[in-house]
């Protein structure tokens, strides 16, 4: 890439974003400055009064925070837990899996609890005990899928904690797959708006269940169809509110606070939203508060695509690298943004405080396929508004960390980690956004020599094609005359042709049987 490519490159940036200033923080080159903006903190400070103890409004395409009351508290998270067990289930079971009630699924009847009524042996499909599970909150449903996924119920709470610190809760902490009482078992307002969004985003027949009012549990070996309306009051039970399209309810747990949970989903001009309440006195309270922060976030914020603030593609930008040499002239394809990627805006918003940062993040394994190397993260005044995944496609079955820096020894440099840090230096040298003075003399030279072999390709072509045309005019094939030459056949005399023979050939056959006239 040569200087006046990046040149070309920013022109580009400064007209799509409009005089927003975008920082980019490299962690690989500008070691000691790291991104610390608080992605739980709100975009705006004075959303409503609510009455619940906690509550999250999060954009579920970017990941932004609209509304929060007390986010990092935490709470009994109730069946709002389901949609926990729910993401561990799609991970490792398809829909059609055919799963098996064991007794001890069939006798979770404790009070408040909802039940499809399975007994023992019963057999369904996972998406048949999804649909109990996230709609009626059904204790036997949510029980036999834990049960069927991971063999016990004890196995899949560790799957879920696994889980949920690869998704990055820090709050967290699941004992059971149902959302009964524990001491131990709690959550927060923001880490559930994290697993309810992750959940309909990667999981589109998750977001089907959650938006249907009523759904059907198919026939079973021992029981005939039934069917199951949705728990939540504005999807099953008669209370429709603008731009609502599915919820969970997390009632009060057997043995808990008697605290009330809720999990609405609603969209509107481009936002998706999900709204946590947490550790609401009633249930009244938290439908109403949930109104509240709804209508709130719909009429308040607007998104926007992340790629008309940033060029979404690294092979160009090449600012993520000190040195690398996959990305010096030709490019590659194996490090790439997120596509479809969004951030939100406060309606009316100044966007001249708009700051971007490339945040690393490490791994230790590489898994075959996309992994999320870091991201390029957007903040207004200081709060997060949303980001862009950088991702790495791993083409081989596994990779550990230091295969990759082998590969890409300067990218994103923790400054945390002094060593890699320590290494980087040693071994790359620093640069700046801008390309010093030997790096655009290499990369000009490079970007000649290119250039120049593919010149010289089409030249020789040329000249080649044009000596071709010139032998053809000048040296044109010679006309023959009216004597025939006959090649010599011997199984006939030679006085029989009746013309005169100027020249006998023999040709590379050990024959003469097949040669023929030629003019």
């Amino acid at each position: 890439m040569t200087f006046g490519h990046f040149k070309n490159l920013f022109k580009k940036l400064k007209a799509a974003t409009a005089g927003i200033v975008v920082t980019t923080v490299l962690s690989g080159s500008l070691f000691g400055v790291s991104y610390a903006a608080d992605v739980t903190a709100p975009i705006l400070d004075n959303g409503p009064e609510i009455t619940s103890d906690s509550a999250v409004v999060m954009d579920i395409n970017s990941g932004a925070v609209l509304y929060s009351k007390n986010g990092s508290a935490t709470h009994q998270p109730s069946s709002l837990t389901k949609l926990m067990n729910a993401y561990v289930v799609l991970d490792n079971l398809t829909t059609d899996t055919t799963i098996t009630c064991s007794a001890t699924a069939t006798s979770q009847n404790y009070e408040l609890a909802a039940n499809a009524g399975f007994v023992t042996g019963e057999t369904c499909t996972v998406k048949d005990a999804l649909v109990g599970m996230l709609l009626a909150s059904d204790e036997d449903c949510a029980y036999a899928l834990a049960e069927n996924t991971s063999g016990s119920m004890e196995r899949f709470s560790v799957s879920m904690n696994e889980t949920a610190s690869k998704m990055g809760l820090l709050n967290s902490s699941f004992t059971n797959g149902t959302g009964v009482f524990a001491a131990e078992h709690y959550s927060t307002a923001y880490d559930m708006a994290v697993v309810a969004s992750k959940l309909v985003k990667d999981f589109p027949e998750a977001r089907e269940i959650l938006s249907s009012s009523t759904a059907e549990i198919g026939a079973t070996n021992m029981s005939p169809a039934r069917e199951v309306k949705s728990s939540h009051r504005f999807m099953g039970g008669g209370e429709k509110v603008d731009n609502v399209y599915a919820g969970k309810t997390g009632g009060s747990a057997h043995g808990g606070d008697g605290s009330w949970s809720l999990a609405t989903y609603a969209s509107s001009a481009g936002l998706n939203v999900v709204c946590i309440i947490m550790g609401s006195k009633t249930l009244n309270g938290a439908y109403s508060d949930t109104k509240t922060l709804i209508n709130y976030a719909l009429t308040n914020y607007e998104a926007a695509s992340s790629a008309s603030f940033l060029s979404g593609d690294l092979t160009e930008m090449g600012l993520f690298f000190s040195e690398c040499p996959f990305f010096d002239v030709t490019g590659q394809d194996s490090i790439y943004l997120e596509n479809n990627a969004s951030i939100v805006l406060p309606l009316g918003s100044s966007a001249d405080a708009i700051t971007s940062a490339v945040v690393y993040k490490q791994i230790d394994d590489f898994e075959y396929g996309e992994n999320v190397i870091g991201s390029i993260d957007f903040t207004l005044n200081d709060r997060y508004i949303g980001g862009t995944d950088i991702i790495f496609y791993s083409s081989v079955n596994s990779m550990t960390h230091e295969e990759f820096l082998s590969l890409f020894p300067s990218f994103l440099i923790d400054p945390e980690n002094t060593s890699l840090a320590q290494a980087a230096a040693n071994t790359t040298k620093v640069t700046s956004h801008k390309p010093g003075f030997f790096t655009r003399v290499k990369n000009s030279i490079l970007s000649l020599y290119t250039t120049a072999r593919l010149y010289s390709f089409l030249f020789a072509i040329g000249l080649f094609a044009l000596g071709l045309v010139l032998i053809l005019v000048f040296f044109p094939k010679p006309k023959g005359n009216n004597q025939e030459l006959y090649i010599k056949n011997y199984d006939r005399p030679e006085d029989e042709s009746g013309v005169e023979l100027s020249e006998v050939r023999r040709l590379r056959n050990d024959s003469y049987s097949d040669m023929h006239e030629i003019k």
